[in-house]
């Protein structure tokens, strides 16, 4: 296998560490729908943490049980990046789910069949994701309501 060999700072090594653990705790997160292993992932988070250690970025990496570990600090500060991602993903889905649902109400059937063809969304959809988006820019879920007589 050939190797590859980075010259890092001290803070792109961090941020190589954060951007690692984002992406393993996402790609374990669906782990089981793909059937894949995350034994690559655990042995490349021990080698980057042993580059931490070898490196003295103690506020990177503790030792626990004789194994290196995520330190409190950057696992807080990737707990926070993945709650900021899951806060935005939250509302970009509700407009754009929305948005689609009301274009599919409205659509004629002309724009319906060009969109199966092309499988492209009309740039109609991105008005009604736009007026969701507002909404809950501004809103949030207080004027959002379940119509029961439907």
């Amino acid at each position: 296998m050939q190797r590859i060999n980075l010259n890092l700072s001290e803070e792109q090594f961090r941020e190589l560490l954060i951007n690692f653990f984002i992406g393993s705790w996402i790609r374990e997160s669906v782990t089981d729908l793909y059937d894949e292993s995350i034994e690559q992932s655990r042995e490349l988070e021990k080698f980057l943490l042993n580059i931490a250690k070898e490196g003295d970025l103690d506020e990177l990496f503790e030792e626990f049980e004789g194994d290196l570990i995520p330190s409190v600090i950057l696992s807080r500060e990737v707990e926070g990046a993945m709650n900021d991602f899951a806060e935005s993903e939250f509302w970009h889905n509700l407009a754009m789910n929305l948005g689609k649902r009301d274009f599919f109400r409205e659509a004629s059937e002309e724009e319906k069949n060009i969109m199966e063809k092309t499988q492209r969304f009309s740039s109609k959809v991105n008005e009604f994701y736009q007026k969701y988006k507002n909404e809950f820019d501004q809103y949030g879920l207080d004027r959002l309501e379940i119509n029961e007589d439907k």
